[in-house]
């Protein structure tokens, strides 16, 4: 009887599906540790407005999407949905505090250590936590069917993220 059990794990450790359902596992693993570089950005476009590495951070967020976008997970290049996306990039990530909701004290807490990496850059007059997490949400409502769809134009993420030049 050990020997039939043996015999039928191995058969469906050995199937399609199950190797289907690791990978897209791996996958929204490998999505999900985006989330943080991506909201550290965004969150360093809007509160050093006037810094000489905005450039460089909207790039990098590019970057990021674009790495994202490259998350398939099957030889059929089976990709998400646009809320899966969203979940993953946006919901899981700020609303991650040990089960609890998110509140301002819990996301600016997530970005103390930033503050003191660029002690030297300006910090955005009366810039609000709740504001940069409803523009995050702006920005994930309109970037998530972009990703679904597979593709990112490099303009109209220019035009997409320049939501964070909030001006002093």
């Amino acid at each position: 009887m050990n020997n039939i059990k043996i015999k039928f794990a191995n058969w469906i450790l050995n199937r399609p599906l199950l190797e289907l359902a690791q990978q897209r596992s791996m996958v929204i693993s490998k999505i999900g540790d985006m989330s943080d570089p991506i909201n550290r950005h965004l969150f360093k476009l809007y509160v050093f407005q006037k810094s000489f590495n905005r450039e460089h951070w909207v790039d990098e967020i590019y970057t990021f999407l674009d790495k994202v976008l490259d998350c398939d997970w099957s030889k059929k290049h089976l990709t998400f949905k646009e809320s899966e996306y969203y979940d993953w990039l946006f919901y899981d990530y700020f609303h991650n505090f040990r089960n609890k909701p998110p509140t301002i004290i819990n996301i600016d807490q997530k970005y103390r250590n930033i503050f003191s990496k660029y002690k030297n850059e300006e910090i955005i007059k009366g810039y609000s936590i709740k504001e940069f997490y409803n523009l995050c949400d702006s920005f994930y409502n309109i970037i998530c069917p972009k990703l679904e769809k597979g593709e990112i134009d490099l303009n109209e993420y220019y035009n997409i993220i320049s939501m964070f030049d909030i001006k002093n």
